[in-house]
């Protein structure tokens, strides 16, 4: 049985081994930016600087999309007020 499927929201399509959801038997499509995101699925959003999608504002379903890498607690204060269903530091 195939596992879910989750958008990887990140200018890198390189899937970090501690975010890859690969290895939970899931599978991670990769999306640059918003426009090539699909609505219908989940989202990991890489919040590393250098990875960062630069339109991730503009993302559909926020309250599905998650944000890995967010170190700062008042940054992550800020993601969930934004809408995302929630977000991580990177030392989780």
């Amino acid at each position: 049985m195939r596992g879910a499927t989750f958008a990887w929201l990140s200018t890198s399509p390189a899937v970090p081994v501690r975010w890859d959801l690969g290895h939970a038997g899931w599978s991670m499509e990769h999306a640059p930016d918003a426009a090539s995101a699909s609505a219908a699925l989940p989202g990991v959003l890489d919040w590393r600087a250098a990875s960062r999608p630069r339109d991730w504002h503009a993302l559909a379903g926020r309250g599905r999309i998650v944000a890995v890498g967010v170190d700062s607690p008042r940054e992550r204060a800020r993601l969930l007020d934004a809408g995302l269903g929630d977000a991580f530091s990177s030392h989780v």
